[in-house]
């Protein structure tokens, strides 16, 4: 057997290896309700515990959407009652996903017909509706490209916690050996790598340099898995 074809599933994340992300923009997008001001110190300490949560499917969206709300008021409280509403903030919030290719999905889409495809992320219900319909030059909602997908806010477990590959595996039922994550994060590959899956650390957004025009992994990409 070689390289190419001891590989029989691809495991994608979403940020930063399908779709472009920005985490300071809602941040700065939310000063819209505070003078220009930026999000102060204290409320962005107390943002990321709500976010973890709100990944892990902790609490729903319209908590999370009170949440922002009370943080944008306790920095701004003359704001009329009305402002800001759920709909701002949810454009806000969704604005941190900047960029979907096109490239990206209609090579996914041929990488599907040639292995089994998976998505892995950390995300929350509101950005995974959000990129369902994306890119409008893609007529096929996102999920179609992917055989299973795995979100961390259904499943209430996240990267790089074992118990979430080790479900993901379970799911499959392909030995792990015969899997390669492709991620962004470097603890989230160790984590895998520690289960017995291969892996690839995307740096660079440039999806497309892992596969030929066929969508079969390359030679370069298989010389750099670990």
């Amino acid at each position: 057997m070689n390289r190419q074809d001891s590989i029989s599933a691809l495991i994608f994340d979403l940020g930063g290896v399908i779709a472009r992300i920005d985490f300071e923009k809602p941040l700065v997008g939310m000063g819209k309700f505070t003078d220009g001001k930026p999000i102060d110190r204290k409320t962005r300490e107390a943002l990321l515990p709500r976010i973890l949560q709100y990944e892990k499917g902790q609490i729903d969206s319209d908590s999370f959407l009170g949440f922002l709300q009370e943080a944008v008021r306790r920095q701004n409280p003359v704001l009329p009652p009305s402002e800001p509403s759920f709909f701002e903030l949810k454009e806000i919030w969704n604005s941190m996903i900047t960029e979907l290719p096109l490239a990206h999905l209609l090579l996914l889409e041929k990488v599907r017909t040639r292995y089994n495809c998976s998505l892995l992320s950390n995300t929350n219900d509101l950005h995974i509706r959000y990129v369902e319909h994306l890119q409008p030059a893609y007529p096929k909602p996102f999920s179609s490209l992917f055989h299973h997908i795995f979100l961390s806010h259904e499943l209430h477990m996240s990267k790089p916690e074992p118990a979430i590959y080790r479900h993901l595996l379970q799911t499959l039922g392909i030995p792990a050996k015969e899997c390669l994550f492709i991620d962004d994060r470097p603890e989230n590959l160790e984590a895998a790598r520690k289960e017995g899956i291969r892996t690839y650390h995307l740096t660079d957004f440039r999806l497309e340099d892992l596969f030929t025009q066929e969508g079969r992994l390359n030679a370069a990409a298989l010389d750099c898995l670990s």
